[in-house]
This record gives structure tokens, sequence and C-alpha cells, in this order.
């Protein structure tokens, strides 16, 4: 986990005055630093945890660092959110260069380009990516990594999105009337869950924890 706050207090894992990339056993006991700096984003893979690290030098350095605190190195100069991940292989969008959906293999901590696009926010789940398509108003598509094909699912303006179950949760954009809507996989029964605005969408076995926007 990721602290940013410098001042007193009491909770999970916590430590006074400090700042930076910990790890502690699931009580919240034993907490110990294993990178003194900025991260924007983390994923635990095997022993190692990829992180986005941010300073004052070098914002756009993407590292790895063995969970004992060791062999801490260079993955690469692109920004990346390591959030999709799936069998040792972190999905994301280009953000530097280009909006393109890349893989990151953790065995060789090599990168290949997957598809060439305007993507957004990469989704794995059951052999598809599911994104936010930029060039096209922001709707939801999937692409299929077997099938190397797209399907689009939805010509709503979404915000925000997650997958899980049988569902896609997404956020309608609309002036008129927004809503936390979910539909199904292949963006079938499109309907409202509730009006209004929300963000932080997530999904476990039995519910869908979101958060109202104002």
């Amino acid at each position: 986990y990721f602290m940013d706050s410098g001042s007193g207090g009491k909770g999970f894992g916590y430590v006074v005055r400090t700042f930076g990339v910990y790890r502690s056993k699931t009580d919240g006991s034993n907490s110990a630093c294993l990178v003194k700096d900025g991260c924007t984003g983390m994923q635990l893979v095997g022993d190692y945890l990829y992180y986005q690290r941010y300073n004052n030098h070098d914002f756009s350095k993407f590292h790895k660092i063995k969970t004992d605190k060791s062999e801490d190195a260079l993955v690469s100069d692109h920004i990346i959110n390591p959030s999709s991940c799936h069998n040792g292989i972190i999905y994301f969008n280009g953000m530097k260069d280009d909006h393109n959906l890349y893989a990151l293999d953790t065995r060789t901590d090599s990168i290949s380009t997957l598809l060439e696009g305007n993507i957004w926010n990469p989704v794995y789940y059951q052999d598809y990516i599911y994104y936010m398509d930029l060039s096209s108003n922001y709707r939801l598509c999937r692409y299929s990594l077997s099938g190397n094909s797209i399907e689009i699912l939805s010509h709503d303006r979404a915000d925000t999105f997650n997958v899980g179950g049988s569902y896609i949760y997404y956020q309608k954009n609309d002036s008129d009337a927004p809503a936390l809507m979910r539909m199904g996989l292949d963006g079938s029964n499109p309907e409202v869950i509730a009006e209004g605005i929300y963000n932080s969408i997530h999904i476990t076995s039995n519910y869908v924890y979101f958060r109202d926007f104002y």
C-alpha cells in the first residue's frame, strides 16, 4: 500500500510521519517501507511489486522491486497503470506517445503492442480486454485476445466502469439523465442501477461498491 500522509495518527499499517510504498501483515503489524517515494499505481506479481514511481526527477519511470526490498530496477520509461493484470501479464494503454493497448510480460519484462487505437482504462476479464474508446465519445468496447476482434458494447459515453461476474457496471455520462448502469458482458440488456453520478466502482462476489461523486 502507499501512504501519502505526513501527519500523526493511528490505523492500518500506520507509521508516524512517513511517505512511500509499504508492506505489512494483514493485521497491520510489521509494517516496512519498500520505497521512500511517490507512487501512482502498483501491482503484485509473484515476489515482485511493479509500481509507477513519481518524484521531481523521474515521474515517468516504471519500476519493480522484490517484496524483500531487494532488486529495485527500472522496467520501462512508459507511464504505466498496472491495475489490469492476468497470468503475469500487465495490460495498459499508452500515455506518453499514443493510446495503444500494450502488454508487459513480467517473465521477461518485455512490452508488446496488442492493438493500435485510442484506448483508455483497459480491464482484463475472461480472455477479453474491456476498454473505453476515446475516439468514439468514450463508448465501451471489448477486444478478444484469442479472436483478435473488437466488439462495440455500448454507445453511451462512459465516465468509468468495471467488470465482474456476468455484468459490466459503468457510469453513463448524460447531462439530462446520468446514471450508474449495468449490462451483460456482451453489451446486452442495459439497465439503470441508480440515477445520479457515481465513481470508484468495485465488484466482489456478492456486492458492487461505488461512491457518490458529490
